[in-house]
């Protein structure tokens, strides 16, 4: 178990089918940077990260309309950013807790210790909020509009 984190358009990642990122357009960003790598041993749209600051083992991968990976270091994390502006999304984590600034997420996997900004602190309650809505409307088959 582990945060993950996607890059998305949508409002909230989990309802995006009006809004998804199509494995092309991923598949044009890999192409397009020299810091990304297909990884198909791992998947289809499975990616590699080797850029500064990269562990050699940071990835990232598309699945329905988003992309995702868990626990991202921090470097990951400010690479993520950099991607969801060339495809106009936003970094959002599973609670739908938004990550818009370079310090709102901070994680070295050596020591596993996080740190997240008041913002991101915020959001997450505000995100937890919405999950106990969702979860209340899917008692009775309904969906959040």
């Amino acid at each position: 178990m582990g945060v993950e984190f996607h890059i998305t358009r949508a409002e909230f990642w989990a309802e995006n089918d009006d809004n998804q990122i199509s494995s092309d357009e991923w598949l044009n960003i890999i192409n397009s940077d020299p810091e990304l790598s297909l990884s198909p041993r791992n998947g289809e749209f499975n990616a590699i990260w080797n850029g500064d600051g990269s562990d050699g083992e940071d990835w990232l991968d598309w699945s329905k309309g988003n992309i995702y990976t868990k626990w991202p270091s921090t470097p990951l994390y400010r690479k993520m950013l950099q991607i969801s502006q060339e495809l106009n999304a936003k970094v959002m984590d599973d609670d739908g807790t938004l990550y818009e600034t370079p310090n709102a997420w901070q994680f070295d996997p050596e020591n596993r210790e996080t740190k997240a900004s008041a913002n991101s602190q915020n959001g997450s309650k505000v995100a937890a909020e919405r999950n106990a809505i969702q979860r209340f409307l899917s008692l009775f088959g309904l969906k959040k509009r």
